[in-house]
């Protein structure tokens, strides 16, 4: 039986990073605006705001608009 890789947290610089590389860049400061007022689902964790790889992938789909 094989374990499945867990997947890590994604923060906002890399969700931004992969916005820019889909042809729609967003400034890191409207991806922790949006993770402030629960528009994307995050946990902050010290100073770094940290995305479940899943939702991560969700925003950047809408945000993308695929």
């Amino acid at each position: 039986m094989t374990e499945k890789k867990r997947q890590q947290p994604c923060t906002i610089a890399i969700l931004a990073e992969a916005a820019r590389q889909g042809g729609r860049p967003v400034a890191t400061s409207t991806i922790a605006r949006q993770c402030r007022e629960g528009k994307i689902p995050a946990e902050k964790i010290g100073r770094a705001w940290m995305i479940a790889p899943g939702d991560a992938q969700l925003w950047l789909i809408e945000w993308l608009k695929l």
